[in-house]
């Protein structure tokens, strides 16, 4: 008898089974699915590295282009490799005060003004979405230095203060502008930046020209991201008077220590930089 008149393959396979004729196609539909797999991998990898860069770049640009013009107004900043730019403290502040009235704090107040300034020349090239309805980069007159190469937009620029390890002893002062116990140095570098950032926010045209988005924040770190090594840790106001100690004992805050106007504070760890934050691109953000 013919062994194929029973649906048998010489080799045994069972003809009469339709599922021999799909196990093929079914390992190559497995295989191309995984190389698609493996190919979608590789171009993603790529492209987060690519968007590393160009944000990278991007951010470089805004961060000399802000250190540029602050030059030309008179104040020389410093900025680091992962997107800081710093004022030292003493360029804002006076010791042990953490306000920026112009009538209290001339120095401060005319320094962040300043730098408003420069933030409405160069921000609103790099926010999502433009002050005007329908301006894009391209159309803006202030945005003509931008390459067209970097379409990276500004996610965050948090406003961060620091502070040195100089205790304040006793604890407790009260700030003579903001009427504020300050007990530590962790809250007088929240408070500094905080400062920085009303004043920031208070500013309606700068406000406007960023189409009203919320980039900025603020936040202090007191004496844990130091610069430099502190070799030495000295109180503030180490001769403390007997009052001063008896009001701490029952948690009152003492007057503000009184301090020369000459007097400034030169530890580099006192200090207040802004954190330049990108946003992630979009692809529709490239040129084609």
């Amino acid at each position: 008898m013919n062994p194929n008149q029973h649906g048998l393959h010489h080799d045994g396979e069972d003809l009469n089974n339709p599922e021999s004729d799909f196990a093929p196609l079914t390992d190559l539909f497995i295989s191309i699915a995984f190389i698609f797999l493996i190919l979608m991998a590789i171009f993603s990898d790529r492209l987060q590295q690519a968007s590393f860069l160009t944000d990278t770049r991007t951010r470089d640009i805004i961060i000399e282009r802000i250190k540029d013009e602050m030059k030309t107004e008179g104040y020389v900043l410093t900025s680091t490799s992962n997107g800081v730019i710093r004022f030292q403290g003493h360029d804002l502040f006076k010791i042990a005060q953490a306000n920026l009235d112009s009538s209290k704090n001339e120095a401060g107040h005319k320094a962040i003004t300043a730098l408003i300034r420069v933030f409405k020349n160069v921000l609103p090239c790099f926010v999502e979405r433009p002050a005007v309805s329908g301006e894009s980069r391209e159309s803006n007159p202030k945005c003509g230095w931008v390459p067209h190469s970097n379409p990276g937009k500004i996610a965050t620029i948090l406003i961060e203060g620091h502070a040195n390890k100089a205790r304040i002893y006793p604890p407790g002062y009260m700030e003579p502008f903001l009427n504020v116990c300050i007990k530590t140095n962790k809250q007088l570098s929240v408070l500094r930046a905080q400062s920085v950032y009303d004043m920031i926010q208070n500013d309606a045209d700068l406000v406007q020209a960023l189409g009203d988005q919320p980039i900025f924040g603020f936040a202090g770190y007191g004496d844990t991201r130091p610069i430099v090594k502190e070799k030495e840790v000295k109180p503030r106001n180490p001769t403390a008077s007997a009052s001063a100690l008896r009001r701490e004992a029952k948690g009152e805050c003492r007057p503000a220590p009184s301090y020369n106007d000459q007097m400034v504070e030169t530890n580099p760890n006192l200090r207040v930089e802004f954190r330049v934050i990108m946003a992630p691109p979009k692809l529709e953000d490239y040129p084609s």
